[in-house]
């Protein structure tokens, strides 16, 4: 193994391991990856902390327009989606004083278009709420209970070898590894609701896992059974069967084009016999794809 990552070097590549850390952001085909990075809403408010249907001004009275915390999770508020904001502002401060002063795209409630800045403006309420950074409270509320250790904003230099490059960025003039590659959460300090985690696989199993698991893992409950309940609905955790043969036959398709059959049934069969729920639900779907 260490004469394929040394001569991978040698061209400029590296070898990631399943424990191969990434920015999270661009593995958006996958929801929850997506997901794990607003849970902190759906957690404020199932602590009680946070009216769904109150309005924005509640908690940044700055802003004037008439939005509810609703309207900006489902991205219905009207806000423009996106504004190259990095190219003049620097701070949170100076983000959250022009995202206020927008006037909106169109009137709340009317249709949903996704929105940056609508998340963006949802960060500055979980942070005046709970009275304290994002990075902070992810860390406090979700990542340290689940044991996701490898999890975080900003990871170390001591991380970069086993953080996959995204790319070679034009604007900074570097090759992006182990910085958020989103221009504005770059200029946010790489701390932002909408880019910045970054994480491994197997530490987005463990989330997956305390979904499956009715928001608890290993002893520890994370969030109450109904919220849990109703997250895994909504990001596609309990998949049908069409889904899982589709995305069994995207994974093992051989370069010739057919299935690998017996690799199909050997990570049926091992996930199958973990002890861990959200393994074995895996496993039973994975076979009964493998059977069809």
């Amino acid at each position: 193994m260490s004469a394929i990552a040394d001569a991978l070097r040698r061209e400029g590549k590296r070898l990631i391991f399943t424990n191969g850390c990434f920015d999270l952001l661009h593995i958006g085909h996958m929801y929850l990856l997506r997901e794990a990075k607003k849970f902190g809403d759906v957690l404020v408010v199932d602590e009680g902390r946070l009216d769904l249907d109150a309005r924005v001004s509640t908690f940044i009275p700055e802003f004037r327009a008439p939005v509810t915390i609703r309207q900006l999770l489902t991205h219905s508020g009207g806000l423009v989606w996106w504004a190259p904001l990095y190219k003049e502002l620097e701070g949170r401060a100076a983000f959250l004083q022009r995202i206020v002063a927008m006037d909106l795209d169109y009137a709340p409630g009317t249709k949903s278009v996704y929105s940056d800045l609508g998340v963006l403006l949802l960060g500055g309420v979980l942070e005046r709420v709970y009275g304290a950074g994002l990075d902070v409270v992810a860390e406090r509320r979700i990542f340290a209970p689940l044991g996701m250790g490898d999890t975080q904003y900003r990871p170390p230099e001591a991380l970069r070898p086993r953080i996959a490059p995204t790319e070679q960025d034009p604007w900074r003039g570097r090759l992006l590894i182990g910085e958020v590659h989103d221009e504005n959460a770059f200029a946010l300090g790489g701390v932002a609701p909408h880019a910045g985690l970054f994480g491994t696989a197997p530490d987005l199993a463990r989330f997956a896992e305390m979904l499956l698991g009715g928001g608890a893992r290993d002893g520890r409950r994370i969030v109450s059974r109904a919220v849990a309940a109703s997250e895994a609905e909504r990001v596609g955790l309990r998949a049908t069967d069409d889904e899982v043969r589709e995305l069994v036959r995207s994974v093992f398709r051989t370069p010739e084009g057919t299935l690998d059959a017996q690799g199909i049934r050997a990570f049926a069969t091992a996930s199958s016999k973990s002890r861990t729920p959200g393994a074995r639900y895996c496993g039973s779907c994975m076979a009964r794809a493998a059977r069809s």
